[in-house]
């Protein structure tokens, strides 16, 4: 017995039989078992179990879909199935009977997969290009996504329903609770391994546009025609398609999966901006749920995607925007993550390729894992470096008590041009990007020269303080460095009433702004060290 799909000119049973069908004295005869049918299988189990074919009818089907018909393994499944009691003999009903759950939960195995997969040379073309489509996938596919396929050059000519019952006869997959499965991982990676890499990558990058072509429908009709007004004017909604549950971001995202797995060396030189747009997007939508590893994934395909060549081309400022924004991704997400080797590499590209004031997010993001790996004096040198390189005053090292002293008073000079109401009404409504960059760098350099007990805290929270007031920006970070400035009143001169002066103003600046991510650092200075003398 053997089979004939398997059998080469090579293989020496083929030479055996070559040889007997020449002899004279033998006369060979060939028996071809093809597989057997829902109907055979049926009989045969309604024979053993001595039930009617109508009652068996459902089990035949699982056991012929499980088994591609092959009697060899349907044999071997049913024995399996009496052995472990999924088909048992009930004394109650007289009957044999079985276990619905477990039959259809049935995996198929690797004999049988195998067997399968030396079945695709029978399959009919639009069979077989319906399977290789699934493949692109992975094991599993939303149906909803082939629905929208379905007008695709990708998808079988006369449509993807007829082809997809045929594969789930067949029991190459199996399609429940709106998803496609493949019923073997085997089969999957077979046909995926099948298709050349050229053309594997051509329905990659159909896929890939098709769906994304879905998402982002331009809204001129010119600039439909053309791959960058469709990807490049990409509109993202949180609504989803008519009478589907694939929302347009994750239609997006399973576009971008696509024309990622094609890779930006088949992708034309001037579409791939728009593709790392794509991943961006993605990015972003990953990181706002917090699923920062999945975002990492996708900012650097999108890194992939626009190179270096980017960072060197003067005359491409929008490129150098979503670069940035694309570095800045890749940073803060590793840094979730606490991949502190691709947080300094990505901050690095960044500090090198951009003006200051557009760094200080990535210097911020570098500072962030720095102090999670408490590295508190490298935190300091480079940060009075970078304090120093914004032209805000503060005293090279190592600082001196004249100096400290000499800022305090500056300090107060300044602070006492506002009372606490002229200080909360003339708050800005809405930041500055970069006033707040330079507040959180402030702040994040303070907590690492608390952590060292350094003669620079008080310097950077007199400096804060300055640059609070003459800029009017009054944030959360601003309400620690007013307590801090408290706190030295009461230390450095046994002011007392200052003191809680300025304890008062951090606590209105927490309520006006209605903080809890910093309000236990400021209650602790307050409450903890500032109040407790009254």
């Amino acid at each position: 017995v053997y089979r004939d799909d398997n059998m080469s000119n090579e293989h020496p049973l083929s030479a055996k039989l070559s040889n007997l069908r020449q002899s004279q004295s033998v006369h060979v005869t060939d028996i071809d078992l093809s597989s057997f049918t829902k109907r055979d299988i049926s009989e045969i189990i309604a024979n053993e179990l001595r039930l009617p074919s109508r009652v068996v009818s459902e089990l035949g089907d699982i056991v012929h879909k499980k088994t591609s018909g092959h009697i060899f393994y349907a044999v071997e499944l049913l024995n399996a199935l009496v052995r472990d009691s999924t088909i048992y003999f009930s004394l109650k009903t007289r009957r044999f009977q079985w276990c619905w759950e477990k039959i259809c939960s049935l995996k198929t195995s690797d004999s049988v997969a195998q067997f399968m997969v030396s079945t695709f040379s029978t399959l009919e073309p639009e069979v077989l290009q319906m399977l290789r489509l699934l493949s692109c996938f992975g094991l599993h596919t939303d149906v909803d996504v082939l629905d929208i396929l379905d007008a695709s050059c990708v998808a079988p000519f006369d449509g993807i329903r007829t082809p997809l019952q045929n594969l789930s006869d067949l029991g190459f997959i199996e399609v429940a609770g709106g998803l496609v499965t493949f019923t073997h991982d085997l089969i999957q990676q077979h046909v995926y391994e099948s298709i050349e890499l050229e053309q594997r990558r051509t329905f990659h990058i159909e896929i890939g546009l098709f769906l994304g072509w879905k998402v982002s429908t331009s809204r001129t009709s010119s600039d439909a025609s053309s791959l960058e007004g469709a990807v490049g004017k990409m509109y993202i909604s949180e609504s989803k398609s008519q009478g589907s549950v694939i929302t347009e971001r994750s239609l997006l995202s399973i576009a971008t999966d696509h024309i990622n797995h094609a890779g930006p060396e088949f992708v034309e030189q001037s579409e791939r901006k728009s593709f790392a747009i794509w991943n961006l997007e993605v990015g972003k939508e990953l990181s706002a749920r917090c699923d920062f590893g999945c975002a990492l994934h996708y900012y650097e395909q999108g890194i992939a995607f626009v190179g270096n060549e980017v960072w060197v081309d003067e005359c491409d400022t929008n490129g150098k925007y979503f670069c940035l924004d694309l570095y800045e991704g890749a940073a803060e997400a590793a840094s979730a993550i606490r991949n502190d080797t691709k947080v300094k590499h990505y901050t690095n590209v960044i500090i090198r390729n951009v003006p200051l004031d557009n760094s200080l997010p990535a210097w911020i993001t570098l500072i962030s894992s720095l102090e999670s790996n408490g590295r508190h004096l490298e935190i300091l040198e480079k940060g009075i470096k970078l304090i120093q390189l914004l032209n805000i005053d503060i005293p090279p090292p190592p600082p001196s008590p004249t100096a400290v002293m000499e800022s305090m008073a500056t300090t107060t000079i300044a602070a006492s041009q506002y009372d606490i109401n002229l200080i909360l009404s003339t708050n800005q409504s809405k930041t500055d990007r970069h006033q707040r960059n330079v507040l959180r760098l402030f702040d994040a350099i303070t907590v690492a020269a608390y952590s060292v007990s350094s003669p620079y805290l008080p310097l950077l929270t007199f400096a804060m303080v300055r640059y609070s007031l003459k800029n009017h920006i009054h944030e959360t970070e601003s309400a620690f460095a007013f307590a801090g400035f408290g706190y030295f009143h009461i230390v450095f001169k046994q002011d007392y009433v200052r003191g809680k002066y300025w304890a008062d103003v951090a606590l209105r600046i927490l309520k006006q702004k209605r903080a809890i991510s910093a309000t236990v650092r400021v209650e602790w200075l307050v409450y903890g060290h500032i109040l407790m003398w009254f």
